[in-house]
């Protein structure tokens, strides 16, 4: 009866602190705002009527007729605001289709809405898909999860969230110095924002042997505990040159999304609702870059994100300054115990370039050539080289290329790479340098 009464308090105070927040959008709507919290919700859609393009009217419209239990009304109106993208009419929907309410039931619907309100950045969306996966209504049941969404709704500031992570730690860790320090932060949250909330008040009641200054988890904490999990919306995620792990939220209810594709030295992997992402410590003085990109079921790319590590200043590192490129050469093939020898015409490929921190641990000069087509030839000439200091430089570092092994006519182009012999990792690329070739 205690957790009941109590969770049931936290109720009201959420359904005021939603309609508030679209109230103070909407300045014009005072006397419907005023009307809905006398519960005068018939009265207050005449107001909010008035002006029934803005898509937040139109869900406030939603929200008086819910009140009154006329849920196709309801679902009218909350369906024209999610058209526009309206977050917390999508939030509705969720839960309509959740606890089929004026629609047949239908998890997988009430998923599709939670996620499209947490996109269009409706904390209310995190509390009901928390509850979906604490009572495994539409996914897998996951206790872990719904703290996480908890906790995000939280960090986003929602007062419900508060709330709720106060009623967790009181009926799941009955842990009240917790309990009584998050109710106290959801009262100064309300102070803060001029709403109603009770919550710390009962909490006192049932809980009067609580500390707050003995919290298990305060709000530093928590933001400290959060800042590593990230929302793929695009975009580029930067990783320090230490190395270390970062965990992206997909809302995907039921495994949505089948696929992730990956390039670069990243290690990724999957795990019901986050794909982390890790870069392992960078010995090179040189960014790491990559991506990662998930795909539907169909096989559209949905997300992608680039991902770059930053640079070991003190790492191996190479550079290539310039490469000169001799066409007309000539060099003498010795045959088997020096007999049959024979003159070639070669591609003599004079490359100059420092190398730095790569004492002990050797490196290549490579040459790759392609064709028009941008595909690689097979002939491949490379080189070693060990340098005698930690700061060297090779001014004539010198490989022939013999035409012999370009089996026919056309157009290529000639790359150099300088490679690390330890790791196989490239430190530097020259520029693409075109020749043609005819015989």
């Amino acid at each position: 009866m205690k957790k009941y009464l109590f969770n049931n308090l936290f109720l009201i105070c959420s359904l005021f602190m939603c309609f508030s927040v679209n109230a103070q959008e909407m300045s014009s709507f005072d006397k419907g705002v005023a009307l809905f919290h006398e519960q005068k919700y018939s009265e207050a859609i005449d107001y909010f009527i008035l002006n029934p393009d803005k898509r937040a009217a139109q869900c406030n419209v939603g929200i008086c007729y819910y009140q009154l239990g006329t849920y196709s009304d309801a679902l009218y109106w909350f369906e024209k605001a999610s058209k526009a993208n309206e977050g917390l009419a999508q939030c509705y929907l969720g839960e309509m289709y959740l606890n089929g309410e004026g629609v047949t039931k239908d998890n997988s619907k009430a998923i599709e809405y939670c996620i499209k309100a947490c996109n269009n950045n409706e904390p209310q969306a995190l509390l009901l898909l928390s509850k979906m996966y604490k009572e495994g209504k539409g996914v897998e049941e996951n206790k872990e999860i719904s703290l996480f969404l908890i906790k995000k709704a939280v960090v986003k500031g929602n007062l419900r969230g508060f709330q709720m992570l106060a009623s967790y730690y009181y009926f799941e860790k009955e842990d009240c110095n917790t309990a009584m320090y998050w109710c106290l932060k959801a009262k100064e949250k309300a102070e803060s924002e001029n709403k109603v909330n009770i919550s710390y008040d009962v909490m006192e009641k049932f809980c009067p042997e609580g500390d707050p200054s003995l919290t298990k988890l305060s709000m530093a904490q928590l933001h400290r505990e959060m800042d590593n999990y990230f929302s793929i919306e695009g975009g580029s995620s930067y990783f320090s040159s230490e190395g270390e792990s970062k965990n992206y939220l997909i809302m995907n209810g039921n495994d949505r999304y089948f696929s992730i594709k990956s390039t670069g030295d990243f290690t990724i992997t999957k795990d019901k609702m986050f794909i982390t992402v890790e870069a392992k410590p960078n010995e090179f003085n040189k960014e790491k870059t990559g991506t990662f990109c998930i795909k539907d079921d169909e096989g559209n790319m949905s997300d992608e994100i680039n991902l770059t590590q930053g640079k070991n200043y003190n790492g191996p590192s190479a550079e290539i300054q310039s490469v000169i490129v001799d066409h007309n050469r000539r060099k003498y093939i010795s045959g088997y115990m020096g007999y049959g020898g024979y003159w070639t015409k070669v591609m003599k490929v004079t490359v100059r370039f420092n190398t730095s921190n790569m004492l002990n641990r050797g490196g290549k000069c490579v040459v790759s050539i392609e064709d028009e087509n941008g595909e690689k030839l097979s002939v491949r000439c490379e080189d070693s080289f060990t340098p005698p200091y930690d700061e060297t430089s090779y001014n004539q570092f010198v490989i022939d290329i013999d035409y012999n092994n370009i089996y026919k006519s056309g157009n290529y182009k000639l790359q150099v790479h300088i490679v690390d012999s330890k790791t196989g990792v490239t430190l530097s690329d020259s520029k693409k340098i075109s020749f043609s070739l005819s015989k």
